[in-house]
């Protein structure tokens, strides 16, 4: 047995196996698409109008989400739109961001660790649902967190100019991806403005770095509307757009911090008292990833002393990045709620529960299985019940303009 853990358990091979656990996992009930005035069926028709005019420069904002619009149009004219050419982005994304994760929390926590954590992650209700259809979170959450590593990895290292450029490179990925990712910026300005966790000489590098995806594709857009600002205005009115998670259907008026849109989504969890509390509330109660959340505070007090203080500081880090995605979507964006828009807090939470389980198991073996094979059950559970429904919303005719003057 330790044998074949150590073999299992290498840099290289240890990525391989989650990976090979989670397409079995994904693919034996995958989603796939639902369609209808759903956001996969609304990134498909964005890829079509390229598939069909090339460069288009698109009217919503599902149009303009390009890192992933362009892999699935890429996907879909080359393997047509059956199951394979549907999966192969998201899927892609999915395994980037488990791998990226594994490797991670293994240079810093160990093999038990990262393999702990890519089964959590392989097994979330969450998690197959974004890597079984055309969804944007997991492209984004990717982007954001190779370009949190790069900065991690550079901060250690003395030859750390390539990395930093990697993070500026991957921070611009995530902003186009979509807007819940512009709590970045304002994470790196703030690191700039103190000096802190990298010189303001790097936080310049990884500057540089966003700066050839950005000015690309804001620059074209530009170009082809006479908007600099078009990829913004184009964000700030969605909530025009019909949405069944909307009372109403449409909001008409302002969008960032307007508690009067807040108040317009309809609940989005089991708990529903006030659209300020409901997405705390619903962290432990919300079927997606509540077992995550009710096994990190378990599991938080059976052993408040078993990380030392490098462990702590690490996973307040993580904690803390992801509550300010957590406030920038919920506080300022006045995002819908939905579980995805939390997919951040999740995978924070899920490193936490690895790190945690693996420290006790040597003191408290049994009961860390009990809760960690609960939580793993309950997950495959809901995974199992579940099924994709479509959304009942006519889908429109693509809306396109061709890119120049």
């Amino acid at each position: 047995m330790t044998q074949a853990w150590r073999r299992l358990s290498g840099a290289r091979t240890l990525p391989v196996a989650l990976a090979v656990l989670a397409l079995v996992l994904w693919l034996a009930k995958p989603i796939v698409f639902v369609g209808g005035g759903s956001d996969d069926a609304r990134y498909l028709a964005a890829a079509h109008a390229w598939i069909a005019y090339g460069p288009v420069v698109g009217t919503l904002h599902w149009d303009l989400r390009h890192p992933l619009v362009l892999p699935v149009a890429a996907a879909t004219a080359l393997f047509g739109e059956g199951r394979f050419g549907l999966l192969l982005v998201p899927v892609a994304y999915a395994l980037a961001l488990l791998v990226l994760g594994a490797g991670v929390l293994r240079a810093r926590f160990g093999a038990g660790v990262a393999a702990l954590w890519g089964v959590f992650f392989a097994t979330n209700p969450l998690v197959h649902e974004l890597a079984t259809r055309i969804y944007p979170d997991l492209a984004e959450a990717f982007f954001i967190c190779a370009s949190l590593a790069a900065c991690d990895a550079a901060s250690r290292r003395e030859r750390r100019a390539a990395l930093l450029l990697i993070a500026g490179l991957a921070a611009s990925g995530a902003m186009l991806t979509r807007e819940t990712s512009f709590f970045l910026p304002l994470l790196y300005a703030g690191g700039f403005a103190t000096g802190t966790w990298l010189s303001r000489r790097e936080w310049l590098l990884v500057a540089l770095g966003a700066m050839p995806l950005l000015l690309i594709d804001n620059g074209w857009l530009w170009w082809a509307t006479g908007d600099p600002l078009y990829r913004l205005h184009v964000a700030l009115h969605h909530v025009e757009v019909t949405s069944t998670h909307m009372a109403g259907g449409t909001f008409g008026g302002a969008v960032l911090m307007n508690p009067a849109l807040a108040e317009r989504w309809t609940a989005a969890g089991p708990v529903d008292l006030h659209w300020t509390v409901n997405p705390l509330l619903n962290l432990p109660a919300e079927p997606f990833y509540g077992g995550a959340f009710l096994l990190a505070v378990a599991l938080s007090l059976m052993g408040r002393r078993v990380l030392d203080v490098r462990e702590r500081r690490w996973l307040a880090r993580a904690g803390g990045v992801a509550a300010l995605a957590f406030a920038f979507g919920t506080y300022v964006l006045m995002v819908s709620q939905r579980p995805r828009y939390y997919l951040l807090a999740l995978l924070a939470v899920l490193a936490l529960d690895a790190v945690l389980a693996v420290r006790l198991w040597p003191t408290r073996p049994r009961l860390v299985v009990a809760l960690v094979g609960l939580t793993l059950l309950a997950s495959t559970v809901i995974v199992a019940v579940r099924h994709a429904a479509g959304q009942g919303l006519p889908m429109p005719e693509p809306v396109v303009e061709r890119g120049g003057k």
